[in-house]
């Protein structure tokens, strides 16, 4: 795997890293750090919101943690900075994939990010962000990866699933993907007109689209591109895109324990309006303005909600 670093500098902050687990070693051995009673790790909160670094960590309270990132990253000198600072989340359990090739989509490590093509052959992740904003409930940010393509992204934050809104303005003919985590190549596959789910042993990745114009696929991801599963696949959901204004809507899923894998009947509720989109996430209640970018197929969503609706009342029963 590909992921070295040319370091110039023994004072930056990837090197220390890799020294600082020794730096006990200094401690003289009368100290009473040496005498104090280990103690159990405190419950740590559930989100946190690391403001100056644009980013918030979500706990699933068990062994899974999501880093969702929002920083904005100008690094061309740095190897991989695409794969290793600029996707939407980053997870403890799935680690993340770095590219390979740039000109095949299965190379290129395109996990837990968006990435848009005009020929289907080399794929543009998120990069060249113009602006970004951050909360506990949201990550927005604007972005323009070739020339007359610009995007407003809108995370919405949640463990294990979370909600993702592109406003994609194009003035030509593109093709867009947007990624899940990738997991082990074993795992099985589910796959229907709604959602995607690839269970492991513990773990599972999925999607959820909500517009008839899009399509649920799975790619089997180039071996050694991710940090952690030596073979992997992907979920993904795939767009093709005409000249114009256009609000794509999906959520993706990550789960490592046997409960959390249940909660993936338990799609987030989207609710489309003429002008906004009101969506439901676990506690939250998140409103998004549309500015005149369209949905696709209205009607394909209500009947989604519908679905949603169904199997919630039937869980209540």
């Amino acid at each position: 795997m590909s992921v070295i670093i040319e370091f110039s500098r023994c004072i930056g902050t990837y090197s220390s890293a890799k020294f600082e687990i020794f730096i006990f070693l200094l401690i003289r051995e009368d100290k009473k750090f040496w005498r104090c009673k280990e103690e159990i790790l405190p419950t740590l909160t559930s989100k946190i919101l690391m403001k100056n670094e644009n980013m918030v960590i979500c706990r699933n309270g068990i062994n899974h943690v999501m880093l969702f990132n929002n920083n904005n990253c100008y690094g061309d000198f740095i190897d991989h900075f695409e794969a290793k600072y600029m996707k939407f989340v980053y997870s403890n359990m799935f680690g993340f994939s770095v590219q390979r090739n740039e000109c095949v989509y299965e190379k290129g490590g395109f996990d837990s990010v968006i990435s848009i093509s005009t020929d289907g052959k080399r794929f543009y992740p998120r990069n060249n962000v113009i602006w970004s904003k951050s909360s506990e409930k949201l990550l927005v940010s604007e972005w323009c990866p070739i020339e007359g393509v610009c995007i407003n992204s809108i995370i919405v934050v949640g463990i294990p699933w979370h909600i993702r809104i592109h406003r994609i303005k194009t003035d030509t003919e593109i093709i867009v993907n947007d990624a899940g985590f990738s997991i082990p190549s074993d795992s099985l596959v589910e796959i229907n007109k709604k959602t995607i789910k690839v269970m492991g042993d513990c773990i599972c990745s999925g999607a959820a689209l909500y517009d008839g114009n899009a399509r649920l696929k799975l790619t089997n991801n180039s071996p050694g591109t991710n940090l952690i599963f030596p073979h992997t696949k992907m979920p993904y959901i795939n767009w093709n895109l005409k000249p114009g204004k256009h609000c794509l809507i999906s959520a993706f899923f990550g789960a490592t324990a046997r409960k959390e894998m249940e909660m993936f009947d338990e799609v987030p509720f989207i609710f489309l309006h003429n002008h906004s989109v009101d969506i439901k996430l676990y506690e939250q209640d998140v409103k998004i303005e549309l500015n005149g970018y369209k949905v696709p197929y209205k009607k394909r969503i209500e009947s989604f909600i519908r679905d949603c609706a169904s199997k919630l009342k039937s869980r209540m029963k």
